[in-house]
């Protein structure tokens, strides 16, 4: 689970795993880009509650351990969906269409700024 104390280092390290591809590709494209990627949509406070059920939901069908997908969560340095905008904004790109489709992904289509 993500514990409280790892916010601020995790939007570091965000900072360092997410924006470098998203530079990347500003510089890439022309116009337009497509992003998919797990974005938590819900509140940091109820993380506890909305990653243990999205733990037991991708678990049930047996296509991962539970300590695999644990491990996966821990490993991934996802974001909350506000920093995720704020990066792409960063990299150079506005944000034609986001859609959040659950509490744990989310899509954006951007047009480069």
């Amino acid at each position: 689970m993500i514990s409280t104390y790892r916010h601020l280092e995790f939007i570091w390290r965000n900072l360092l795993w997410k924006i470098g591809p998203l530079l990347f590709r500003a510089v890439a494209l022309v116009t337009k880009g497509y992003l998919q990627d797990v974005v938590f949509s819900f509140a940091p406070d109820s993380a506890a509650v909305e990653l243990e059920s999205w733990i037991e939901a991708a678990t049930k069908s047996g296509s991962f351990s539970r300590a695999e997908f644990e491990a996966h969560i821990r490993d991934e340095f996802s974001t909350y969906g506000s920093l995720m905008e704020d990066m792409i904004q960063m990299a150079g790109f506005t944000i034609q269409t986001a859609n959040y489709y659950s509490k744990v992904q989310a899509e954006f289509v951007c047009r480069r700024a």
